[in-house]
Order: structure tokens, then sequence, then C-alpha cells
């Protein structure tokens, strides 16, 4: 089986190459291109919130993973990508829909932000150009500074407006159940000269009354906790605009860079290496693909596994030659038959 296959083999080795003999080139044209400059602008954002500030935890007290996966997703989303493009020089070029989109796109695959501990995140603005690199990078801090921002008042205006309804609707609860509690006490004049009985209090002797109390000091102890979560709201709005510096603070600035990013060896061999890998593993599938589909009778041995019939001889393959300085089984023929000639004048040939 092994001579088979390495016989097949050897019969398509130009098949089986033309995998790496195809790619191989294109791979190496493609990596000895010349690459343009590339300019990368960093900006160092410290995230450390106090809790006390804000009611959610999720724009509050958060770590600097969290916020650096809320500011990947935001890039992803149009309305933050076409803001922050728009404060660059790339908005001189949003001039249609098509020009927008293809700035939004140049402008998402230029920008990435990651955490560099539970407190800093590093955004890196990568650019052809180093006044765009920088520009970049400036309108993303800005934007994202912004829409914490806008995120934090709407989330407390909302959280307000919902506790207010509250409050006044318990307002008018609590109103009621003072209202019914005295109409109740007007219509028994009992009930208010048993106040003054030192025995049994009245709530204990009266159960209608004891309800209606009960259902007032309930009201009043609703209105008074949502009261107080108005104070809180109302507060926490105020600090919040106060403490966003301590939610998202640059803490290095970024910097128009001054020199392009250095092309790595290990980058551009990196090309040739995958290429090769795929070259070769396609040539290993020609190679399984011929060795398992071919059925041919290649020598002998094939037909004593098959069918187990004995050979007696093999003629050779007559076929002409590939290279020049191989001997075709022409000319080896031809020199048999010359040297038995020589050995047998009488014309009378043997074989061995």
């Amino acid at each position: 089986m092994k001579e088979r296959a390495a016989e097949l083999i050897f019969r398509h080795k130009l098949l089986i190459l033309l995998p790496v003999m195809v790619i191989m080139p294109l791979v190496l044209m493609a990596a000895t291109q010349p690459q343009p400059p590339r300019w990368q602008s960093f900006v160092v954002v410290w995230v450390d919130q106090y809790k006390f500030l804000y009611q959610d935890d999720r724009l509050g007290y958060t770590p600097a993973a969290n916020q650096a996966s809320l500011l990947n997703d935001f890039l992803r989303t149009r309305s933050f990508a076409a803001d922050a493009v728009g404060r660059t020089q790339l908005a001189a070029h949003m001039t249609s829909p098509q020009s927008e989109l293809l700035a939004v796109e140049r402008f998402r695959q230029s920008v990435v932000a990651y955490p560099n501990s539970n407190n800093f995140i590093t955004i890196v603005v990568t650019m052809s150009d180093p006044d765009l690199a920088y520009e970049v990078a400036t309108a993303v801090v800005d934007t994202f500074r912004e829409r914490l921002g806008e995120r934090l008042h709407e989330q407390n205006q909302a959280a307000l407006k919902l506790t207010s309804d509250a409050l006044a609707k318990t307002e008018q609860d609590l109103a009621k159940a003072r209202s019914d509690l005295a109409a109740y006490v007007a219509a028994k004049p009992e009930v208010a000269s048993a106040r003054a009985d030192n025995g049994f209090p009245i709530e204990a002797r009266d159960p209608s009354y004891a309800r209606l109390f009960a259902q007032v000091q309930s009201q009043q102890q609703q209105y008074l906790d949502l009261h107080r979560r108005v104070e809180d709201l109302q507060a926490s709005g105020a600090a919040g605009a106060a403490g966003q510096e301590l939610a998202f603070s640059v803490v290095d600035e970024p910097q128009q860079p001054f020199a392009p990013i250095p092309h790595s060896r290990i980058a551009q061999l990196k090309l040739p290496v995958i290429g090769l890998f795929m070259a070769l593993m396609l040539s290993c599938a020609l190679a399984l693909l011929f060795i398992l589909t071919n059925g041919a009778v290649l020598s002998a041995r094939d037909i004593d596994r098959e069918i187990a019939l004995p050979v007696l001889g093999e003629i050779p393959e007559l076929r002409r030659r590939r290279w020049f300085w191989q001997r075709t089984a022409r000319d080896a023929v031809r020199q048999r038959l010359g040297q038995a000639a020589q050995s047998n004048p009488s014309g009378v040939h043997q074989f061995a």
C-alpha cells in the first residue's frame, strides 16, 4: 500500500504541488508590497466612581472592563460613530449617505478600547494620518463622556417622574383614608367618647375603626418613604453632574503621534507562513483524493492483492522521457536487444 501511494503521488506530483506553486507566489507578492504608514494616538482613562452619587450601579460604580465593553458597544452604533466623526476632519466627506457610511466604517475599524486594570481604560486610535488620529481620539473621549452624562440625566429624570407620580397618587390615597376615618368617627359619636376610656384601646373594641386607622398609618408611611425617595433623586441628579468627572476622567490626554507604527518582521512573516500552511493542506487533500479514488492496476502487486493470480512478468511502460538526462524505457529495450544480438550472431534470440 505504501508503494502504491508513493507511486500515485509521484505520478500526480504536478497537480499535487499546484496549490503550493500558485498560492505561495501570490502570498509572497502580497507580503512584499509596501505598507502605508499608520499612526496611533492613545488615551488613558481612569474609571472610579463613588457609589453614593448614583442609584444605578450600571452607570455608577462599574469596573474598567464593563466601561470598556460599553464603549466598544457604542462604537458599533451608527449614531455614536456619526457624532464622533462629525467632530473631526472626516465630517467634510460626509456629503452623501454612501460617503457617510464609508466614514463611519473607517472610524469603527480604527478605534479600540480595552481595560488595563480594574480602574484604567486605554483607547487606541489607528489612522493613516497623524492629525486625524489625534482628532478621532479626542472626539471619542468627548462623545463618550457626553453620552454617559446624557444617559445618567435621562435615567434620573425618568426615575424622578415615576416616583413623583407615585407620590402624588399616594398623597391622594392618604387624603381619602383620612377623610374616611373622619367620616366614620363623625358617624359614630361613641367612638370619640370611647377614646377617654382607660380600658381596652378603641382599635381592639371596634374592628372597622381599627381597619381605617391602619390604612391611614400605612398610607402615611408610604407617603413619607416616597417623599424621601424624591428628595434623594433630586440630590443624586445634582450630584451626578459633579460626579461625572469621577466617573470618566482622562489621565493621559491624547497626543499627536510623532512617528508611524514600526513594521515588525514577525508581522511580515505571518502572511507567508499562513499561505504555506494552507497550500500544504490543499496539497495533502489532493494527494489523499488521488490515492483513495484511483483504482487502476499499477503493478503486479495490485493483481496479486486483488485476485491472487501469479504474474509471470511485466511489460515496461514505453513512454518518452520527461527530462533530457533520463533514459526512457525504449532506450533500455533497444540496448538490451543490441546486447542479445551481439551475444547470439546466429539470429536465435533468447531472453532471460
